[in-house]
């Protein structure tokens, strides 16, 4: 690694610890997932950089960790983006009350019909119109509908 390469990941280290120090102070409370990710982000990099540093880019178990972490730490951000969504939309009226799911052949069951937004269009198919093709149905009703109060 470049001598520039340990001064950017050494600045990281203590830019994520202080981040992590200030969310110690109550905020993670707030923010769990944005917390979690944090902590996963700061002990990923420190267990990456001691593997390039002893073992090499090239190593099996870099590749192995480099990858599983990528996972993780991809899997973390959509968490933490659909949880900032969720505390975006606290309050709203219609916030756990439209589910939506991909249906097929003009079934409607109580909801409205978007044609445009198909979720699988066949291939060469044209602008989807209320012929039958798939699409997507938001139902509106109770929030007992959303398991796990995510729609």
């Amino acid at each position: 690694m470049l001598p520039l390469d340990w001064v950017w990941i050494v600045a990281g280290l203590i830019m994520q610890s202080m981040v992590i120090c200030a969310m110690l102070r109550g905020w993670f409370r707030k923010y769990p997932l944005v917390f979690a990710y944090l902590l996963f982000s700061f002990f990923s990099t420190v267990v990456q950089v001691s593997l390039v540093y002893h073992l090499g880019r090239h190593s099996r178990e870099y590749i192995r960790v480099y990858w599983f972490t990528d996972f993780v730490g991809t899997f973390l951000v959509l968490m933490v983006i659909i949880h900032w969504i969720r505390i975006a939309l606290t309050g709203h009226p219609n916030q756990k009350a439209v589910c939506g799911a991909p249906i097929g052949r003009g079934s409607y069951r109580g909801g409205q019909r978007f044609p445009d937004a198909n979720l699988f269009p066949p291939l060469g198919a044209g602008p989807l119109d209320d012929g039958g093709e798939p699409g997507l149905v938001l139902q509106r009703g109770p929030a007992e509908r959303c398991s796990g109060g995510y729609p």
